[in-house]
């Protein structure tokens, strides 16, 4: 029995051991196919913005003279304008470029001297020569009140309204988040202020036939001048520009590094799930075995259990033979008691013959009564023979 209570604790700590096992890899596995979203959600994604890796990586060795001249003066260089602003809405970014030209990669600058500055750093480094803006040399021209001229029209938008400043860039930059933003409105105003765009050409020729805009510039990358002169720009020998493209560089490199994040964790988690299964083998086989011991404990306590009973059936068979048997003495005792008593009895009454028949025979001495008597007490012998031989077959019957 002790053993039997030990093989069953050794059972419910395996079987609680099992448990265990399953309810940690059916969360593991859950936590796996919710890396395996992840990674099918950041693969596709990632496969979107793979399209626009080039140019984000030609946009990102700009950033990097960006980012070179801001740690040289981080309180003189605010950035290029391009990662300053974004389009507010896609439609609007080739008319943008168009529109903005070459200062749409120019460098803002707090003022004139930070600019020499610059270009003299860039001279040291041998970097190609860059734009520079400086605040204090800024202007902002008067054009009038052009915002008549696209009230009421969904096709035509104010040109320094389509650019909004690019939160991210100043999130990343929060010495600027001040005076940055005004430094980026003043900027746009002096490079858009007297542009308008519009969807189409031909909205651009009727807002020129009904008005003096100053200069007109389509979704499509024409451009109507102030004197009426119509050009197309060679989008195809443009410098690409990637309005905010180092925000958007930073989150394709973000997901591939989530990506390879997630593929790794999925492989650790793989692994981790294949040394569960070889564990939780072993931990099934002990729980087998300590199984198979318990039924062998319990089939030999089901044994002696089974002995020990047929022990008491036979203890009380043999119980009841005994009664059987002291039952049957008390009756033969009972027996020989009546016979001893029946044997006192004959006795007595030959006691009593002879003394009557000795009593007569000495009052009338005769030969014939001498034979009679002597025949008499041959009988009497005889018939006490008898009895006794009666008395010892009882008692041969009662010793048995």
């Amino acid at each position: 029995e002790a053993e039997m209570k030990r093989q069953a604790v050794v059972v419910d700590k395996a079987k609680a051991e099992l448990a265990e096992f399953d309810k940690t890899v059916q969360r593991t596995v859950i936590m796996r196919n919710t890396l395996l979203d992840d990674q099918s959600k950041a693969k596709v994604e990632l496969e979107a913005a793979r399209s626009r890796r080039e140019l984000l990586e030609q946009t990102q060795r700009r950033l990097r003279i960006a980012d070179d001249l801001r740690a040289k003066f981080p309180n003189a260089v605010l950035g290029r304008l391009s990662e300053l602003v974004v389009p507010s809405q896609k439609k609007l970014d080739l008319a943008l470029q168009v529109a903005l030209g070459d200062m749409a990669e120019a460098f803002i600058v707090t003022t004139a001297m930070a600019a020499r500055e610059c270009v003299n750093h860039l001279k040291a480094k041998h970097e190609r020569t860059q734009v520079f803006l400086p605040m204090d040399r800024i202007t902002v021209q008067d054009y009038g009140a052009l915002h008549n001229l696209v009230r009421g029209h969904q096709a035509r938008h104010l040109a320094t309204a389509c650019l909004d400043c690019n939160e991210k860039f100043f999130d990343r930059h929060p010495a600027w988040q001040q005076e940055g933003p005004t430094m980026v409105e003043r900027v746009t105003k002096s490079l858009l202020n007297g542009t308008i765009i519009v969807d189409d050409l031909k909205d651009g020729l009727c807002l020129r036939k009904s008005s003096t805009a100053p200069r007109v510039v389509t979704c499509q990358g024409e451009i109507i001048s102030p004197n009426g002169n119509m050009s197309v720009s060679n989008t195809a020998a443009m410098k690409p520009v990637q309005f905010g493209g180092a925000e958007e560089l930073v989150h394709i490199r973000s997901l591939e590094e989530r990506l390879c994040g997630i593929e790794c964790d999925v492989i650790d988690t793989e692994n981790w799930l294949a040394v569960k299964a070889r564990d939780r083998v072993e931990v099934a086989e002990r729980a087998a075995q300590a199984e198979e011991a318990l039924g062998e404990a319990q089939n030999k306590v089901h044994a002696l259990e089974a002995a020990a009973d047929e022990e008491v059936r036979a203890e009380r068979r043999h119980s009841a033979r005994g009664d059987e048997l002291a039952a049957s003495i008390q009756g033969r005792v009972k027996e020989r008691e009546q016979l001893q008593r029946t044997r006192s009895m004959h006795e007595a009454e030959i006691d009593k013959a002879g003394k009557t028949f000795f009593g007569a025979l000495s009052r009338q001495p005769g030969v014939s009564d001498v034979y009679a008597a002597y025949d008499l007490m041959q009988k009497e012998r005889q018939e006490r023979r008898r009895l006794r031989e009666q008395v010892e077959v009882l008692e041969d019957k009662l010793s048995l």
